[in-house]
Parts: C-alpha cells; structure tokens; sequence
C-alpha cells in the first residue's frame, strides 16, 4: 500500500540547483599584466632572417638618462644578470603583458648598490622605471663596483638593458622574461648628460 501511494502522490518540483561559485584567482596565483599593442610601447614587428615566417618585437635603443653617469658597451646586451625568474610579473608589466613572439624591449636600467641586503652586502640591484627586476652577478659585483670607484663614481650609474623573452600559450602556457645589460669590461663609463633645458615661454 505505502509503495501505491508513494507511486500516487503527485511529484513535487525539485528544487533548483544553484550553480557553482565562479572560480576566483587567489592571492597566491601570479597574475600577469594585460597585454597592451606593441605599438604603443614603441615596439616593431620584425621578420626573423634565420626563421622565415616568424617575427619578434624590438624597440629602438633609447636614449640616457639624464642625472646617471653611462655605462657603453657593445650593444650586443650579452651581460646576463642574476634572479630575474624572481621579478616575471614587473618585467611583464614594462613589456606589456605576455606575447607569444619573441621580445626584445630595449630600456635604461639605473644600477644601485644595496648594501641592506639580507644575503650580500656588496649587491648591487637593476631598477628599470624605478623597479627592482634583477641583480649583478655575485662573481661581478665587487669587481664592478671597483671599477667606478677607480673612476671616481661612487653612486648609481645606468646602462642599457634588454627584456627578452616571449611565451607559449598553448596548454602548458610556459614562458619567461629575462634581463640582459649592454655592459663590457674594463668598463666605458661616460658622464651624465645633462637633462634638456627647459623651454623659454614666448
């Protein structure tokens, strides 16, 4: 009888199921910087001579800074620096975002001492736009800073740098930013030019 009248009784509407929460970034996953046009960081499309078919994105070479004392090199950028994986989403950010071809984003970088670093006293930190994105090699930094003292600089100094880099973003979304420095040794440091005259009001 109980199973008939299970079988009887009208079927009330099931309640409905409430959907599941959209899945948010937390605080711990890294987030990348929104890709912005090329062109609008002074960025060129290129062909690549050694892979035809494929492009890359360079910049000019931008002129010093005024006020820093300039190291010249070769302008080849083959000075590598140290932890660069450490600072991915600020050098994303001076780039403008992730770009599946290859990068080169040619900048001024301002060199610094860092004498309150917890793992070396003799650091010396790479800033481009005023942001920490590297470090001199431990080997060089005592060599390096020598050197400018010989030269009689004794604070911070600027060189060209390079971003290159690029990212893949197929299902491993694998990629990276790294840092290099147009940087030869004996070192060729050359003054500070001096900022642009402000102009005269007519």
């Amino acid at each position: 009888m109980w199973a008939f009248w299970r079988w009887f009784k009208p079927q009330q509407a099931r309640p409905p199921i409430a959907p599941a929460p959209a899945r948010t970034i937390g605080d711990s996953e890294r987030r990348s910087a929104p890709t912005v046009r090329p062109e609008s960081l002074g960025l060129e499309r290129i062909e690549s001579r050694s892979h035809p078919g494929r492009y890359y994105y360079r910049n000019a070479i931008p002129a010093p800074l005024p006020g820093y004392p300039c190291i010249h090199g070769d302008a080849f950028f083959t000075y590598e620096v140290a932890g660069a994986s450490y600072y991915q989403e600020t050098l994303e950010k001076i780039v403008g975002g992730r770009r599946s071809e290859s990068v080169y984003f040619r900048v001024m970088a301002v060199l610094s001492s860092e004498p309150e670093n917890p793992y070396d006293a003799h650091a010396i930190v790479v800033r481009i736009n005023g942001e920490p994105v590297a470090h001199i090699k431990k080997d060089d930094n005592v060599s390096l800073r020598q050197q400018l003292n010989a030269l009689g600089i004794s604070g911070d100094v600027q060189c060209r740098a390079e971003v290159e880099g690029g990212w893949d973003h197929g299902g491993s979304d694998i990629g990276r930013y790294g840092v290099k420095l147009d940087i030869t040794f004996p070192l060729d440091v050359r003054p500070a030019p001096k900022p642009p005259a402000p102009r005269k009001k007519r």
